[in-house]
């Protein structure tokens, strides 16, 4: 995703996954979203199935689901001084982009930054 709004969403579940989206539940009327990964965001703690937490979104698939959470402007978002991943931790959520090295979701093994589309 780029410099777009993101929704923010806490309190949710992962409760299915597959190679292009994940299944969950959240503070939303119990019922149980699909939410596409190539509109979760980089911030999001919820990628795979069992993970629980926060869950960012485009404001796009909110808006497309009818789903209210926080709105929060990436532009906003303070610029890290030592690169992009020296404040991100390295752990079973995060895998390292085969074509540059820097940390990225596992299940993509490319950054955004290199993923051609």
């Amino acid at each position: 995703m780029s410099d777009e709004e993101t929704v923010v969403f806490e309190n949710v579940t992962c409760k299915a996954a597959t190679s292009k989206a994940i299944l969950c539940m959240g503070p939303w009327e119990d019922r149980e979203i699909w939410f596409p990964l190539s509109q979760v965001d980089d911030d999001s703690e919820v990628f795979e199935k069992g993970h629980q937490g926060k869950l960012v979104v485009s404001k796009w698939i909110a808006e497309q689901k009818e789903l209210e959470g926080t709105v929060v402007s990436k532009k906003s978002k303070p610029k890290k001084k030592n690169g992009p991943s020296a404040d991100k931790k390295i752990t079973e959520k995060t895998g390292t982009c085969e074509e540059c090295g820097k940390p990225c979701k596992p299940q993509f093994r490319t950054c955004w930054d290199c993923r051609e589309d």
